[in-house]
């Protein structure tokens, strides 16, 4: 099992891109980046914090790379929008890949070369110990569900290399 971490604007609308797909066993929305301590929800929605809206993806490398869901994460996200993503505006919704190898870091810069996504240790950016994201929800929308449907209806775009790929769908997680 490896993980990768993406900001892409809303967490609930771009997790729903990486639900559905077999060789990810969980998505975990949250926030990075930050440098205050505890930030809540509240306040990073409300642009009080320096954190984005991020998720953690833990994936099965056997059957979908790196690269693959950096690939499927570009074609879901506006990637020269630096204010945000569609209807959400501020820095806590805007782009960033966060790594944690030298090799990670490679591809994302080779993937995402010419367009507003930063790429960045995810080591030396992000506000809780352990080299995580500050976990905010587990499944999503406990705190308000309605706004969740509202995001995870937006579009589940699937490309993943950009060229030519196979990419299966568990339709029980649709």
């Amino acid at each position: 099992m490896k993980t990768i971490y993406l900001a892409g604007g809303c967490f609930w609308c771009i997790a729903s891109c990486f639900n559905c797909l077999k060789s990810v066993y969980e998505v975990v929305s949250g926030f990075s980046g930050g440098t205050e301590v505890n930030p809540t929800y509240e306040d990073v929605k409300a642009q009080k914090t320096s954190h984005r809206e991020t998720i953690k993806i833990d994936y099965d490398e056997s059957k979908i790379s790196y690269e693959q869901l950096l690939n499927i994460f570009i074609h879901n996200v506006d990637l020269y929008d630096e204010e945000g993503q569609f209807i959400d505006r501020g820095h806590s919704y805007t782009l960033a890949v966060y790594y944690t190898s030298d090799e990670e870091k490679e591809i994302a810069v080779e993937v995402t070369s010419n367009t507003m996504v930063l790429t960045l240790n995810l080591d030396d950016d992000v506000a809780v110990p352990g080299g995580s994201i500050e976990v905010l929800y587990g499944n999503g929308g406990d705190d308000d569900p309605n706004a969740y449907e509202y995001y995870t209806k937006a579009n589940a775009t699937v490309a993943a290399d950009g060229k030519t790929a196979t990419v299966e769908l568990d339709k029980s997680k649709a």
